[in-house]
């Protein structure tokens, strides 16, 4: 009986410890799950006897290749050899940065107030630009430069929502964040 403990907790130690090492570190992002030094249908079968049994004894490094802390489909699928995986990835001769690109967010440009979902954090890049890990954009606050009330008092007119930087020229007058009516634009004397 003891032995048996022994050996399951040796298990649970090959299988999880690998895991907590790549949670901690960037993502390996290794299909190699046996350690023989090469990719191949023996890691796949193994990455897959884990997924669908709990048995992870044949991963000498974690069977959690996409680094996401599940063993599934996103490690391997359920057809071993045709659905996308990042073990099938690197099988297929992919390197770790295009088999397992990391998790992706909400991308929003302040500059704009414009938000794009579901983007990798490498693909969110520019001055203006703030990602935010695993969410969507409904759940961010995106908003861009103010706007407010364009008065021309040439004419008298004015127009809503207009960034300061589209209200300049002689009779223009911007009001941040107010609307038109908010404001006075009387029309010129006849």
């Amino acid at each position: 009986m003891n032995r048996r403990i022994v050996l399951w907790t040796a298990i649970v130690e090959v299988c999880f410890v690998g895991m907590s090492l790549a949670w901690a570190a960037p993502c390996p992002c290794d299909g190699d799950v046996d350690n023989n030094g090469v990719v191949n249908v023996l890691d796949g079968a193994c990455i897959d006897v884990c997924k669908r049994n709990g048995d992870c004894s044949c991963c000498l490094s974690s069977c959690d290749v996409n680094c996401d802390g599940v063993v599934d489909a996103g490690d391997i699928g359920d057809d071993v050899i045709v659905d996308p995986s990042a073990w099938l990835c690197q099988f297929n001769g992919g390197t770790p940065s295009t088999c397992c690109p990391g998790p992706t967010g909400a991308c929003c440009d302040v500059s704009t107030g414009t938000c794009a979902d579901s983007v990798l954090e490498v693909d969110c890049s520019g001055v203006d630009h703030v990602w935010s890990e695993s969410l969507a954009c409904s759940q961010v606050s995106c908003q861009g430069p103010p706007t407010g009330a364009c008065c021309d008092l040439d004419f008298g007119t004015c127009q809503n929502d207009i960034l300061e930087s589209n209200c300049v020229g002689a009779g223009l007058v911007w009001s941040d964040g107010l609307s038109c009516t908010q404001v006075s634009c009387p029309a010129p004397p006849t």
